[in-house]
């Protein structure tokens, strides 16, 4: 009689812990879903971010490239227009 008792007590419980195992899953499921969007968001802000720093960067980049091209252009103007103005001078 005790060993059947003892049985039945043993089954109640390990029935009451999987029940208890079982239980409150969607809470941790939002929790999860919620950690999950979060880290989700944070990553596309961030991606966002480091497009539009490179962004700004190839334009400032192209800026400077632009302004060297037009700074050599009028140097070399200038070297040419001076030589000819020498070469007239030392012709007349």
């Amino acid at each position: 009689m005790k060993k059947k008792l003892l049985a039945s007590v043993m089954v109640l419980a390990l029935a009451g812990a999987c029940l208890a195992g079982c239980g409150k899953k969607e809470a941790e499921t939002e929790a999860a879903t919620e950690a999950v969007t979060e880290a989700t968001t944070e990553a596309a802000a961030t991606e966002a971010a480091e497009t539009e720093a490179a962004a700004t960067e190839a334009a400032e980049t192209e800026a400077a490239a632009t302004e060297a091209a037009e700074t050599e252009a009028a140097e070399t103007e200038a070297a040419a227009t001076e030589a000819a103005e020498t070469e007239a001078a030392t012709e007349a």
